[in-house]
């Protein structure tokens, strides 16, 4: 009688966990340029903010985030030259491929 119930129990608990791990995953990925002349930025730093994964943009610009489960994210944009930039992206569509712009950071002088 209780291998009967532990044997039901594993079956179930193995398929709770297949479901979770069949979850759809997504990928986000995108190239950043600088808006005054439309050249790469790298060096970036891309936070996503609900998957506390984080990444840099290459020498092209570009970054990647593989196995997204969240069905939005907040992608969060910094870089020292440059203002700070969030956006949020609906990970309807998969693959999701971005195109931002960053403005020039402006400092105060005296």
């Amino acid at each position: 009688m209780k291998s009967s119930l532990l044997i039901r129990t594993l079956a179930t608990a193995l398929l709770v966990l297949g479901f979770l791990t069949t979850k759809a995953q997504k990928t986000i990925s995108g190239q950043i340029t600088d808006q005054g002349g439309g050249l790469p930025v790298p060096g970036v730093v891309v936070r996503a903010s609900e998957s506390f994964s984080a990444t840099v943009t290459d020498a092209q610009g570009k970054f990647r985030f593989d196995k997204m489960t969240e069905s939005s994210v907040t992608l969060n944009f910094s870089h020292i030259a440059f203002q700070d930039t969030s956006v949020t992206v609906s990970l309807s569509d998969n693959p999701t491929n971005l195109r931002l712009s960053l403005s020039p950071r402006t400092y105060l002088s005296e």
